[in-house]
C-alpha cells in the first residue's frame, strides 16, 4: 500500500522542476505570474544586475546580447531565458520580441515566431538586421515549414518582402 503511494508522489515530484523550466522557455514568462519566491529571486536579479551594469536597460541590453550568442550556438532554451531576462529588465522592447521570434524560429515554430517578429518590426520598422533576420525566418519556413510548393511561395514571397 505505502508503495501505491510513494510511487505517484514520487512521478508527480519529478515533473515540478519540468514546468518551472518550461515557464523559464516560454516568452515572457509564459504569461504566467510569478510566485512569491519567484518575484523575490526576480527582484534580486534586477537589484545585482543594477548594481553591475548601471542601469535595467544596460542589463537588458547585456542579456539580449547573450540571448543571441546562445542563438549563434543552436541553444534556444538558453537564449529564451536570456531574452526572458531582457523583457523583466527593459519590457517589451523590438529587440526582445526579435529575439523571442528567433529563438522560435530555431526550434522551427514558425507560426509564433512569425508573431513576435511582426510585434519587433512594429517597434522598429527600419532595422535592416532586424527586417533580414523576419526574411530568413520565412526562408527557412519555405524550406522546412511546409511541404506544398504554393505554400513555399507564398512564405518566399514573405521573405522579400
Amino acid at each position: 500500500m505505502r508503495e501505491l503511494i510513494l510511487v505517484p508522489a514520487l512521478i508527480l515530484v519529478s515533473f515540478c522542476p519540468c514546468y518551472a523550466q518550461a515557464r523559464n522557455e516560454r516568452p515572457m514568462y509564459g504569461g504566467i505570474p510569478p510566485t512569491a519566491e519567484e518575484a523575490k529571486g526576480d527582484q534580486e536579479l534586477i537589484s545585482a544586475i543594477v548594481k553591475k551594469l548601471g542601469s535595467r536597460e544596460a542589463g537588458a541590453k547585456d542579456a539580449i546580447r547573450l540571448g543571441f550568442r546562445y542563438l549563434a550556438r543552436g541553444d534556444w532554451r538558453t537564449a529564451m531565458k536570456r531574452f526572458n531576462q531582457a523583457w523583466l529588465l527593459n519590457g517589451e522592447s523590438a529587440e526582445v520580441f526579435w529575439g523571442f521570434g528567433a529563438a522560435f524560429s530555431y526550434q522551427g515554430k514558425f507560426r509564433e515566431s512569425e508573431e513576435y517578429f511582426l510585434k519587433a518590426t512594429a517597434r522598429d520598422p527600419d532595422n535592416g538586421r532586424l527586417l533580414t533576420d523576419f526574411g530568413f525566418m520565412y526562408q527557412f519556413w519555405a524550406t522546412k515549414g511546409v511541404k506544398n510548393k504554393n505554400d513555399r511561395a507564398v512564405y518566399l514571397d514573405k521573405s522579400i518582402e
